[in-house]
């Protein structure tokens, strides 16, 4: 098997905005751990991580030291409940502009 992304994965948590962070949870009749089924998600503001790869095309590199962002606009994206998902990504690395 070889999983890989389908999108967008290297992302830095945007220190300047951590105080938007938003949680829900949502009250769901499905198995808690299927991806249409999740009852809680927490919304963060997030930046790119330029050039950070994933190591042969499919395993999650090292958590960078230092980095480039690739802009400074902020995206938000949902991150779900750990069982839920196939592919994890489970530490960011924290940029102050």
């Amino acid at each position: 098997w070889s999983i890989t992304p389908s999108g967008k994965w290297n992302y830095a948590l945007a220190a300047d905005k951590l105080n938007e962070i938003t949680f829900e949870t949502i009250d769901v009749a499905g198995f808690p751990f299927d991806p249409q089924s999740v009852c809680q998600k927490i919304k963060v503001p997030v930046v790119g991580v330029k050039d950070w790869v994933l190591k042969e095309d499919r395993y999650t590199p090292e958590l960078p030291k230092s980095f480039e962002v690739e802009s400074e606009d902020v995206e938000y994206i949902e991150l779900v409940p750990y069982g839920s998902t196939t592919l994890r990504l489970t530490t960011f690395p924290v940029y102050n502009k």
